[in-house]
């Protein structure tokens, strides 16, 4: 890391284009940013190098970063500068000038000032006397105007020295407490942000509405799917409260996650919405399986605002069906009743989403020499999807009569289940392939139908899976579950890639990433679940510590402090 490096690393967080402090100290007390940035502190940092580190079997990392500290600022380091207490950057609303919106600025804890910008000068900053007893920064990588100045125990940092005289006594009040909860977070406050910003803001969106709008023939429902994500974002701007992302690394009981939290506005729409991302019941708890390499599980009632999304996308897929079939040179007959068979299932698909409520549940078992996939999920009118999938298999049969012992109509049940089972040679599908090696010598295609429900399941021991799935989601009907939740086992997934991988380059590639990817053994997920926070919602993506052991021992390469395995 060069010195140049260094400083812009140290400064980024701290800097904004105008860095202003309040215009006097009794307002900035009260005053609210829109936005912000906090860093829980150096120690922070450090403890997590550590922890890093030791997982990755390099306990020096912390101490190697220390040490090249060090050496860059003549064996200083970062002296006056208080480790224990948090950064943060914050963001407000001008209110004494509104012609520039917004004012920010940038603060560190220091127990000396002076001592820290000694230090600094090793790094290329130097700090020449300013104003008022502040100090103007001049580096290579700093703002033409960067002012700094030690108000009790914090640096502020600000592109004009007079704003040096209402500088809040806590700025660290100003990050509402989540650095004590974060390790890093950045924050968004939407019913902060300045009117006028959010005009210029929904003036840009409706500008993009109306070109989409224009394009409306050309771009067909990919247009009109632009315009309604652009629809919710204006909703969202006027209705959402705040946004938060937050990072933890290894907290009290050992996790590491990343946060994405949103909360709304009372009484509208947008909290209507998240108020229905609550626990619930769901028929297909059994299709989600920890043990498989992925699986997913929802269970929610949809807004309307959702149902209209969900149906531009049917839509949009409805008519690349469509067009797709028209370049299968297919007799006319045979090109009408494709179509209305493709126009029966989307009717089911579309009734289903209509009912407005999600509940569904998938697993997947990949490795390098296994697939196997099931699913399941409510559906609306399945005697209609049942009357339209043998209609299906009559037209395929009637055209490919060697097809017609594929299938077995009412192969089984599995209690009020219809199952229905297509069969052929693995390798008649993928000649050369690597799907029997996969699946085994025959892939199995299972649908299964039941009142208000419809499954599906392929590959290796599917039926004996799709069972076990059934079966357990009937055992667990009345427990209450997340409305989101996922897993996804990294290693075995990453070995299931390099298997199907088109060249031997790619494959080569992929296997080196899981040769270092299996030192994380089982402790090998990413975790995302989603689950209701007061006014709102919370999804938190979390990595298991296996991984991040492999993370430590990228940093070993990465610092050059190797230490051998014990």
């Amino acid at each position: 890391m060069t010195k140049t490096h260094f400083v812009y690393l140290l400064t980024a967080l701290l800097l904004t284009a105008g860095l202003l402090v309040p215009a006097d100290r009794a307002a900035a007390e009260q005053l609210k940013p829109f936005f912000f940035v906090s860093l829980s502190g150096y120690d922070a940092v450090v403890s997590d190098l550590d922890y890093v580190g030791k997982l990755g079997n390099n306990p020096n990392l912390s101490a190697a970063v220390e040490t090249l500290l060090k050496a860059m600022t003549q064996d200083k380091g970062l002296a006056g500068l208080d480790k224990t207490r948090p950064w943060g950057l914050v963001v407000l609303p001008d209110e004494d000038n509104p012609a520039n919106n917004v004012r920010a600025f940038g603060f560190l804890p220091v127990t000396d000032l002076a001592a820290l910008l000694e230090a600094l000068q090793g790094l290329g900053v130097d700090a020449e006397d300013g104003p008022d007893g502040s100090k103007q920064l001049v580096g290579e990588n700093l703002p033409p105007s960067t002012f700094v100045k030690q108000i009790g125990a914090w640096a502020f940092l600000t592109n004009n020295p007079d704003n040096f005289k209402a500088a809040p006594a806590d700025p660290a009040a100003l990050l509402g407490g989540v650095e004590k909860k974060y390790d890093v977070a950045l924050g968004l406050v939407v019913k902060n942000v300045p009117e006028p910003m959010k005009a210029v803001f929904l003036g840009q969106l409706d500008m993009t509405s109306q070109i989409m709008a224009m394009q409306q023939q050309e771009m067909g429902a990919s247009a009109a799917q632009i315009t309604q994500m652009i629809e919710q974002v204006k909703r969202y701007t006027n209705e959402v409260d705040t946004i938060l992302l937050g990072l933890v690394i290894n907290d009290a009981s050992g996790k590491t996650y990343l946060d994405v939290e949103m909360t709304a506005k009372p009484d509208t729409e947008t909290a209507a919405e998240m108020a229905e991302m609550k626990h619930a019941p769901s028929d297909f708890t059994g299709f989600y399986v920890p043990e498989a390499t992925v699986t997913v599980h929802g269970v929610r009632k949809l807004s309307p605002a959702t149902i209209a999304q969900a149906m531009s996308s049917v839509n949009a897929m409805h008519q690349g069906f469509l067009q797709s079939l028209e370049g299968q040179g297919l007799e006319p007959e045979q090109l009408d009743k494709a179509k209305q068979l493709i126009g029966e299932l989307v009717g089911v698909v579309t009734k289903t989403v209509e009912a407005g409520r999600m509940d569904l549940g998938a697993a997947a078992w990949l490795n390098f020499d296994t697939a196997t996939l099931i699913a399941g999920g409510t559906i609306a009118e399945p005697k209609k999807l049942d009357k339209t999938l043998r209609d299906l298999v009559a037209m395929v049969t009637e055209e490919t009569p060697e097809l017609k012992n594929s299938f077995k109509l009412d192969a089984q049940t599995l209690g009020d289940v219809a199952i229905h089972v297509l069969s052929m040679p693995a390798a008649s599908v993928d000649d050369g392939g690597p799907l029997a090696e996969l699946v085994g010598e025959n892939l199995e295609v299972i649908v299964g139908i039941g009142p208000k429900s419809v499954y599906l399941a392929t590959g290796r021991d599917a039926m004996d899976k799709l069972k076990a799935a059934i079966e357990a989601s009937k055992a667990a009907a009345s427990t209450e579950v997340l409305p989101t939740r996922a897993s996804v086992a990294v290693t075995p997934l990453l070995a299931f890639i390099g298997k199907i991988a088109p060249d031997d380059e790619t494959r080569q590639q992929i296997s080196g990433v899981a040769g270092v990817l299996r030192m994380a053994g089982d402790q090998n997920h990413v975790l995302v679940t989603v689950e209701p926070i007061p006014n709102g919602m919370r999804e938190r993506i979390e990595i298991e510590e296996g991984l991040l052991k492999t993370l430590g021992v990228m940093s070993q390469m990465l610092s050059g402090t190797l230490v051998p395995a014990q």
